[in-house]
């Protein structure tokens, strides 16, 4: 018989630990002693939010979708931030058209008044 795979949570945890060698070598920051180690962690913690899809990736190497999933979590963050600005920057330009408008419609006036 084969050996029993376990589940892609074991596995990720298992990667994780795997990778303590580079966690207990990052580089700490001055303000906050262990920000990149917490930062490092978290980073990990993104792929248990997909295990489901990570399970059937069916890739033999563990770390290839843990990184998809991180790099997927960052990319809609990205998205996300960019509509935000994009939305911003609409509010923006109503208020340009605004007051644009107002202009005109003052300039439009004094120009009446000289007439």
């Amino acid at each position: 018989m084969g050996r029993t795979i376990p589940s892609f949570r074991i596995a990720t945890v298992l990667e994780e630990k795997e990778r303590d060698n580079f966690r207990k070598y990052l580089i700490i920051n001055n303000s906050n002693k262990n920000y990149d180690k917490k930062i490092f962690k978290e980073m990990f913690s993104i792929a248990n939010s997909y295990n489901s899809a990570c399970s059937n990736a069916g890739n033999p190497i563990r770390i290839h979708p843990i990184m998809m999933s991180i790099i997927l979590h960052h990319y809609k963050m990205l998205k996300e931030r960019e509509l935000e600005d994009d939305h911003d920057n609409d509010k923006d330009d109503d208020i340009n058209d605004y007051y644009n408008k107002i202009q005109f419609n003052s300039i439009k006036t004094r120009t009446r008044k000289m007439v």
